[in-house]
């Protein structure tokens, strides 16, 4: 794989790339603004556009993979960690190419994402063009799907085991047939002849996606703008991942798990959290020199110029939860690969553009391997303020190396946590008011810290409260829905913008495909 910066390339020997000094945005695909009901990669050419306007070079999504229909669906939980999610890929370039003759499906819920219309109309559409696109044997896009099948292998597991799961009314796998559960050989050539034709949609909209990806990020190789992308630490226990490698996962006979991953009681939760993702069986991972983790490292960086890894506590040791339990109040530490699992990414890939979760309770033996890698950590503005905060988050103190944000996906806005403070201890904050409001001083802040990149929710810069926060952890409903209206970024003037970014040196104009 090529290594995706220039600057590094001095130290052929280093794991981590070299940061210049940006700023950027976090703006998840979805809640790009849109005719449609759900934002979308054609949208995501226009952000990027928006973006490069304002001087912010650095664009944070959250995971891309598929997720499984519901109200609001996790992006944190895909059920094909290689694929790309159907939902994103914009219908406008179908419509182009012949392959839609339909209207784009409108979004019946104001300033949120319509799950149900995209699951329904939007995907019956997909399908449709999907399915018109294979039977077409000299459409002008047959050579670049071939292309793409050569190096895309993985489409036709995934696509098969959506058509299983379909076709088994959306049970997870531990609950198909034995023979297809277990994965026998027989089971397995009789589902790929009966499902061809599904499996053959799912490829088709895996190179849907691909295409519109692609050319989304060569439009940011243009601009200078940077994609940073997420990587969940684990993986959905009903996905294909879990089902086509089971060996690697701690699973027992019958698709049943022995543990799950998650985290002890806190401050923050006194029951600990059962997260309900199996836990990997790191002998077995060793063994094949981390191939599995190599290819998902490698596919993540096809599609963004960095990668955020999230809980990396987490591969230095976890937290062991058997399955039997509800919570996370019962477990054990269980020592990760550390640094053998780095070596051998490098050793396949190059140089590292990683950066790391390290936010909470982080050990000794986290914060070595971190610095001895010399990946950036996470650094949050509003975690350095009120009465349990950490020192170590408050602007004067964010180390070069790091990224500071005001706020992220999964907190509530500033202006919801500012908010939420009772007055006195909005008084007893060290926090100046010179300007017209707390989001303002408080991003004013975050750019002005010593931290290579500062990145800013466009929540924040559009100064909202509560109502516009993405997640809220531990809870099931109710997130992911928030999306930003054309008349909102329009809101976020340029010039004040490029002004502050300018007053905080963040303004350089950096070599386009470097950090």
């Amino acid at each position: 794989m090529a290594i995706l910066n220039s600057d590094a390339d001095a130290n052929k020997h280093a794991r981590a790339v070299v940061f210049k000094r940006r700023a950027g945005c976090v703006l998840h695909i979805t809640a790009l603004p849109g005719d449609g009901p759900v934002g979308d990669l054609t949208g995501a050419i226009a952000f990027a556009s928006w973006m490069h306007e304002r001087g912010l070079t650095v664009w944070q999504i959250l995971p891309t993979g598929p997720c499984h229909d519901g109200p609001s669906p996790s992006p944190y939980s895909s059920w094909s960690d290689l694929s790309g999610n159907p939902w994103l890929i914009g219908l406008q370039p179908l419509r182009d190419a012949g392959l839609i003759h339909q209207d784009t499906p409108k979004s019946t819920i104001n300033g949120r994402v319509d799950f149900h219309t995209t699951q329904t109309t939007k995907m019956d559409l997909l399908c449709s063009a999907a399915q018109r696109f294979f039977n077409d044997p000299n459409h002008e896009w047959k050579p670049d799907y071939n292309a793409f099948m050569k190096r895309a292998d993985w489409a036709i597991e995934a696509g098969l085991f959506w058509a299983l799961r379909n076709h088994h009314n959306n049970l997870p796998w531990w609950q198909w047939p034995s023979d297809l559960a277990n994965r026998t050989a027989q089971a397995l050539a009789h589902a790929q002849d009966t499902h061809r034709e599904k499996i053959n949609i799912w490829t088709v909209l895996e190179f849907f996606f691909d295409r519109q990806y692609q050319t989304l990020r060569r439009h940011c190789d243009r601009l200078g703008v940077r994609l940073l992308g997420d990587l969940p630490i684990y993986v959905g226990k009903d996905s294909v991942d879990v089902w086509a490698n089971q060996s690697i996962f701690q699973t027992s006979t019958n698709g049943q798990f022995n543990e799950f991953g998650g985290v002890p009681p806190d401050a923050y939760s006194p029951q600990g959290q059962n997260w309900g993702n199996p836990t990997y069986h790191w002998p077995t991972h060793a063994q094949t020199n981390y191939a599995w983790w190599t290819r998902r490292i490698q596919r993540s960086l096809s599609l963004t110029h960095t990668l955020r890894i999230d809980h990396f506590i987490g591969l230095v040791r976890y937290w062991a939860i058997p399955a039997h339990c509800k919570t996370g109040e019962v477990g054990r530490w269980v020592e990760g690969p550390g640094q053998q699992l780095f070596d051998a990414l490098q050793q396949h890939l190059g140089q590292l553009p990683l950066v790391v979760e390290d936010l909470g309770p982080v050990d000794n033996q986290t914060r070595a391997l971190q610095q001895h890698l010399g990946f950036p950590g996470m650094r949050v503005i509003q975690y350095g303020f009120g009465p349990d905060s950490g020192e170590e988050h408050q602007p004067n103190h964010h180390p070069k190396q790091s990224i500071s944000y005001t706020s992220t996906h999964d907190t509530d806005t500033v202006m919801g946590w500012w908010n939420g403070l009772d007055e006195t201890t909005q008084q007893q904050l060290a926090i100046p008011q010179g300007k017209t409001d707390i989001a303002s001083e408080l991003i004013s802040m975050t750019l002005d810290s010593k931290a290579d990149w500062a990145i800013v929710p466009i929540q924040d810069w559009l100064g909202l409260g509560t109502q516009a926060r993405f997640n809220v952890p531990g809870t099931t409903s109710g997130n992911w829905l928030w999306r930003v209206t054309f008349k909102q970024l329009n809101d976020i003037r340029t010039a004040p913008v490029r002004d502050v970014l300018i007053q905080t040196n963040r303004m350089q104009p950096p070599k386009v495909g470097s950090p």
